[in-house]
């Protein structure tokens, strides 16, 4: 909440009643109602993301701020943050791309970029090394080429039973339908 209000009011230029009620909106919100609620506690690193708009936002004109970045990727990768880490990777490449538009410019992007690069992986090679090696080690399998129909997805997304979200799996789908439809 503190993150979202100092993002909001500082980078967003919002009023103190609006950044508050964003603020709230976004730890309140059903995907962190729903993660949370079922145990995916890697997502709980998703918290970070005000902290890290806030601080990339201040290190593109203000190089102190690289740390702040370094920091919550550190903070993504002590949580577990196998999905957030790369995601907040590009929330970075994205907020660099649209302030090099909107500055024509791409020399600050760039340095704010390596520089948090740099002290990111100096911070997180303790982490970061033993992923990289167990992904080395323990390769994933392919990606299933699951699909579902039209149909399929307006049940999924217009019906929920309880029961059947709850299924191990739907018959010619490797994945319950919590899993697609929640």
């Amino acid at each position: 909440i503190a993150g979202g209000y100092l993002h909001a009011r500082e980078v967003m230029k919002i009023e103190p009643a609006g950044a508050a009620l964003a603020s709230l909106g976004w730890a309140a919100s059903g995907f962190f109602a729903w993660h949370c609620g079922t145990g995916h506690a890697g997502f709980l690193a998703f918290f970070l993301t005000p902290w890290l708009l806030w601080a990339w936002q201040r290190a593109l004109s203000d190089l102190r701020f690289v740390a702040g970045v370094a920091l919550v990727m550190l903070l993504a990768l002590l949580a577990g943050g196998a999905y957030v880490f790369p995601y907040f990777i590009l929330i970075i490449a994205f907020e660099g791309g649209v302030h090099a538009i909107r500055a024509r410019s791409i020399t600050a992007v760039a340095v704010a970029g390596l520089a948090s690069a740099l002290v990111s992986l100096l911070l997180g090679a303790f982490r970061l090394l033993p992923i990289l090696e167990g992904l080395r080690v323990f390769r994933r399998s392919p990606l299933d080429d699951d699909s579902i129909t039209l149909a399929e997805l307006g049940r999924m997304l217009t019906r929920f039973d309880v029961r059947e979200s709850l299924e191990a799996s739907v018959p010619g789908h490797p994945f319950g339908w919590a899993e697609y439809g929640s």
